[in-house]
């Protein structure tokens, strides 16, 4: 991590914090994200040989 980043840190206000309650209901479902919770818009599902094979050591590990 960025030295940056410890340097620069701030933890939340508690106003801050009020405001993520207010969205946490809806955010935890996802509802509002689709392409970060499903393969819908996701173009590496649609397009499997972009990845490539797995590599050994990982397919020891998920025999099919």
């Amino acid at each position: 991590m960025s030295p940056e980043l410890f340097r620069t840190f701030r933890p939340l206000t508690g106003e801050q914090l009020q405001g993520l309650t207010k969205t946490a209901r809806a955010a935890s479902g996802g509802d509002f994200e689709p392409f970060k919770i499903s393969s819908l818009f996701d173009a590496a599902a649609k397009n499997h040989h972009w990845l490539g094979e797995e590599p050994e050591r990982l397919r020891k590990l998920m025999p099919a």
